[in-house]
Formats: structure tokens, C-alpha cells, sequence
């Protein structure tokens, strides 16, 4: 039986490289699961390699399947190698990696047999998941930064000429629904736009008035949109929209109760609902505030 031994260093390999399927703020279970549950495509097989909390493994594997997590240990043995961890009655021969990326590497081109955690005896030799690891992450060194970090805050302004950037890119950033955001909203004219943008256009352009909104992606993991709603004060306030089992949800998600809070289906839901039914807030001196979305009327002509 192969045994292993645990190091310390407070820089690990997959720091100094950094692939684009290492998270290094991810440190248990939890974390990780909300980062994959929040992804908004994601299929059979992706994953990513964060650290363990197990004391007798240095990296864990968490994989998607058939919507649910699985934690692979990544154990490293006396002789520097490393390999997946095994159960004691395992009847399948391991093989070992001298670099963590070597092991993703094979496992990206041959499956991953894992025995099931299975309460039947019988049956824990017959559950096998037979499953190909994919990368989840992309290579773009800028988005390995932030895209994926779920302590990311795109609302901040230091933030604000890196989400500029990232703008420019299409298809790295979420869709508003475009084909069924109401016609006359400006969120369907400025799909793609920053905060600070939001803001502008909100407070200039011909015609706006207390209710009217823009909804735009945003880029961190915990909620794919944001809302930026003109008050009837002429301030704009920004919310949240998180993203919980594929269920939309006014944010943060750290404070809403997800018992109780409505959770729609599509953002276009979760938008006619609010077209209904006023959003309740707190301003910044902490006074109760409520405010309706309203349509912006296309009868003018405006040019932006």
C-alpha cells in the first residue's frame, strides 16, 4: 500500500504556475460548491483543482456530474509523486504523476474510475463513475484572475477599467436574455455595459425617469447580473442578481433569505416581476426605500 507524506510550504507548485484550473481561494467543500453551482454552462466532467482540507491529501479534485460535486484527493507520496486518492478495497492499479499537471493531463484523455460512496456493500464494487475530466476555465490569463474568484466585486470602482476591458470581449460575459427583455427597455439597447456607463446613461439620456433600469452581466461568480435602477431622488442604485440552481434571485446572496426571497426562472421573470412589484431596499443612510421598474418609453426619439 502506497503511503504518503503531507507538506507545508506556504507556496505550493500549482501557486508558482498558476494553471487556468487551480483555484487557489478555494479551501473546502463549500466554497467550491457554490463556485460550480454558479457557473452559468457547465457539463459532465469540468472541474477544477483547488486545496485540500484533508489533512492526509494536498489537493482535491471537485468534478461536476449529473448535477452533483465529487471531491477527488490528490494524495503526494514519499517519493514526490503524486495519485489519486483510492479506497482501501480498490481493485484498480493507480498511476502516479510527478507534477499535479501531469495527472490532469492523463485524466483529461483517459476516465477517472472512482468507486461510489455507496451505504450498499453489494453494490460499491458496481458503482463506478466512468467520468472524462474537461477544463472549465479558459486560458485567458484575465479572466483566470477574476472571472472565476467569487470574492471578485465588479461594483468597485477599482475594478471598473478591467470590467471595461472585458467588455469588449463578447462572449466572455453572460447574455441579457435579448430575445425576451421587454423591447422598450434600455437593458435589450445596453447589453454590454459598466457600471459607470450604466450610470451616465441613466442620468443623460432624453426621456429617463425615476423606475427605468439597465440590467448588465457581471463577472462575479456569485451573481451574473446586476440591476441599475434610477430612484425618484435621481441617485442610482445598483443591485444584484444571484444565480442559485439555475433560479435568479435579487442579491446580495449573503444577506437574502433563500428561503423566503422569489427566485425566477429567466432574468426576464425575475424583471415582469419587478414591473409589478416594488424592489424594497435600505439606502446608504439606512432608510427604508421602495421602488418600482418602469419601461422606458421608445415614442421619443433618442440618440445615445
Amino acid at each position: 500500500m502506497a503511503t504518503y507524506t503531507i507538506q507545508n510550504e506556504r507556496e505550493s507548485d500549482l501557486e508558482l504556475t498558476h494553471p487556468p484550473w487551480f483555484i487557489s481561494t478555494c479551501r473546502n467543500h463549500n466554497d467550491a460548491r457554490q463556485i460550480l453551482e454558479s457557473c452559468r454552462t457547465i457539463e459532465n466532467g469540468n472541474f477544477f483543482v483547488r486545496h485540500s482540507e484533508s489533512q492526509n491529501a494536498k489537493y482535491t479534485i471537485s468534478i461536476w456530474f449529473n448535477n452533483t460535486i465529487t471531491h477527488v484527493r490528490i494524495h503526494q507520496l514519499e517519493n514526490k509523486q503524486y495519485q489519486l486518492a483510492s479506497q482501501p478495497s480498490s481493485k484498480f492499479s493507480i498511476p502516479t504523476f510527478s507534477t499535479v499537471k501531469e495527472l490532469i493531463d492523463f485524466y483529461s484523455v483517459h476516465d477517472m474510475k472512482l468507486l461510489g460512496h455507496c451505504q450498499d456493500e453489494i453494490l460499491k464494487e458496481k458503482w463506478i463513475l466512468q467520468i472524462q475530466v474537461n477544463i472549465l476555465f479558459s486560458d485567458n490569463k484575465m479572466l483566470n484572475k477574476i472571472n472565476y474568484d467569487p470574492y471578485f466585486d465588479d461594483e468597485d470602482d477599482a475594478n471598473e477599467e478591467t470590467y471595461r476591458q472585458l467588455l469588449k470581449k463578447r462572449g466572455i460575459l453572460p447574455p441579457c436574455d435579448p430575445k425576451t427583455l421587454p423591447v422598450s427597455s434600455l437593458s435589450q439597447r445596453h447589453t454590454l455595459c459598466s457600471r459607470k456607463e450604466a450610470e451616465n446613461i441613466l442620468t443623460k439620456t432624453i426621456g429617463v425617469c425615476p423606475g427605468n433600469f439597465i440590467v448588465r452581466p457581471s463577472i462575479n461568480a456569485n451573481h451574473p447580473y446586476s440591476l441599475s435602477v434610477l430612484s425618484h431622488e435621481n441617485s442610482i442604485y445598483h443591485f444584484q442578481i444571484g444565480q442559485i440552481e439555475n433560479k435568479y434571485i435579487l442579491g446580495p446572496l449573503e444577506t437574502v433569505d433563500l428561503l423566503k426571497s422569489k427566485k425566477f426562472s429567466s432574468v426576464s421573470d425575475f424583471i415582469n416581476y419587478y414591473l409589478t412589484t416594488s424592489i424594497t431596499f435600505k439606502d446608504t443612510n439606512h432608510q427604508q426605500q421602495s421602488i418600482l421598474l418602469q419601461l422606458y418609453s421608445t415614442s421619443e426619439f433618442t440618440r445615445f
